[in-house]
C-alpha cells in the first residue's frame, strides 16, 4: 500500500483536529489550575503533538450554526502620555479578531532570518486552540502544511491541559504548562543555514531554559507565497476566517493581553534578544538596525509602526477589534 502524500496527510490531520476541536469545546468548562513547574527546554521529540487547525464544527464534519458576532468595541479614549496599553482579546468564538499584514497588498518580512518579540498575559479559555502569532498563508491550510510557523497556547487533548508551543510542519511542539493572569516576556527566533531551518520559542524570558526548539530540513518553508501573512491574535486559515476553503470563523482567538510587539529581520543574539524582550524601547544596536515593526503600546485604534519603517498593521475586520487595556504591563 503506497504511503499517502504530504498533502493527503495534512488533510487527514485537519479532520483529526476538527474532532479535537469538538473535544476541546466539551472540556472548555474545566477550570485549569495555574501551574508551570514543568521541565524546562523542549525538543522536537518530547512533547510533540501532530495536528492541524481546528474548525467551528461539531466533530461529525458539519458546521455548528454561528451565533451573532459580538459588537465592535467602542472607541477608546486616548491614554495619557507614558501610560502602558495592550490589546485585550476576549477569546469569543465565531469572531476572528486578528490583525495582520498580507501579500500582495502589504509587504511581509521573509521567514528567515526573523526575531519576533511580544508580551502576553494569557487568561483561562478552557482547553482550546489559541493564537499568539503566525507567519503563514491566507487560504486553505492543506496547501500550507510545509510553509508556516507560529507560537501559541496549545491544547493537549487528552489529557486536557494548555501548554506553550511552536506550530510548524503540521505539528505542535510543546513546552511548559501555562500559568494564567501573569505576564510572559517572549521571543521567537527563526533562521536558516546549511543544516536546516531552525526555530526557538523562548516563552518566559529572561529564563533561557523555558524554550521550545524545532529544527526542520532545508526544504521546509522555501519562500513566501503570494498570500503570505503575518498575523497576531487569531489564525489566518480559511476555516478560521470564513474564507473560500472553510465555513465560519473558528475558535483560535487568543484570550488575554498582547503588547510590546517588535519584529526584527535578523537573528538577534541571545543577549540582544533578552534585552529587547524586557524593554518597551529599542535598546540594542542590532535591534535598532534591523527593526521591521515596533509598537510596544498597541491600541485597538493604533496598530501603526513606531519604528518609522511604515509597516502598519490592520484588523481583518474593523468591526471586530480587540479591546483596550491600560495598566501594568
Amino acid at each position: 500500500m503506497s504511503k499517502p502524500s504530504k498533502r493527503d496527510e495534512t488533510r487527514i490531520l485537519i479532520a483529526r483536529r476538527r474532532f479535537l476541536g469538538s473535544a476541546a469545546a466539551s472540556l472548555g468548562t474545566l477550570s485549569m489550575t495555574a501551574c508551570g513547574s514543568g521541565g524546562g527546554a523542549s525538543s522536537v521529540v518530547a512533547g510533540t503533538e501532530t495536528s492541524a487547525p481546528p474548525t467551528g464544527g461539531t466533530g461529525d464534519g458539519t458546521s455548528a450554526p454561528a451565533p451573532a458576532p459580538a459588537p465592535a468595541p467602542a472607541p477608546a479614549p486616548a491614554p495619557a502620555p507614558g501610560v502602558t496599553t495592550a490589546l485585550d482579546f476576549p477569546g469569543d468564538a465565531w469572531v476572528n479578531r486578528q490583525f495582520h499584514r498580507t501579500l500582495p497588498a502589504d509587504s511581509v518580512p521573509d521567514a528567515y532570518p526573523l526575531t519576533l518579540v511580544m508580551s502576553v498575559l494569557p487568561r483561562d479559555k478552557g482547553v482550546t486552540y489559541q493564537t499568539g502569532f503566525f507567519h503563514g498563508i491566507r487560504g486553505d491550510f492543506a496547501s500550507a502544511g510545509d510553509r508556516y510557523y507560529g507560537a501559541c497556547p496549545y491544547p493537549r487533548v487528552p489529557p486536557g491541559e494548555m501548554r506553550w508551543e511552536i506550530a510548524a510542519n503540521a505539528n505542535d511542539y510543546t513546552g511548559d504548562l501555562i500559568q494564567y493572569n501573569r505576564w510572559y516576556r517572549q521571543a521567537f527566533v527563526a533562521w536558516a543555514d546549511a543544516s536546516g531551518k531552525h526555530h526557538r520559542f523562548y516563552y518566559d524570558l529572561p529564563d533561557l531554559s523555558k524554550v521550545v526548539a524545532v529544527d526542520l530540513p532545508t526544504s521546509y518553508f522555501p519562500s513566501n507565497t503570494s498570500t503570505q501573512t503575518l498575523v497576531f491574535g487569531d489564525a489566518p486559515w480559511d476555516h478560521v476566517t470564513g474564507g473560500a476553503g472553510g465555513g465560519g470563523p473558528g475558535s483560535e482567538q487568543l484570550k488575554g493581553l498582547l503588547r510590546r510587539l517588535k519584529v526584527f529581520t535578523t537573528r538577534l543574539s541571545v543577549a540582544d534578544m533578552v534585552s529587547e524582550a524586557l524593554s518597551d524601547d529599542l535598546v540594542t544596536a542590532s535591534g535598532a538596525s534591523s527593526i521591521w515593526y515596533l509598537n510596544a503600546n498597541p491600541r485597538p485604534d493604533d496598530l501603526t509602526d513606531k519604528s518609522g519603517r511604515g509597516h502598519h498593521f490592520r484588523w481583518l475586520d474593523d468591526r471586530f477589534r480587540a479591546n483596550l487595556y491600560t495598566g501594568p504591563g
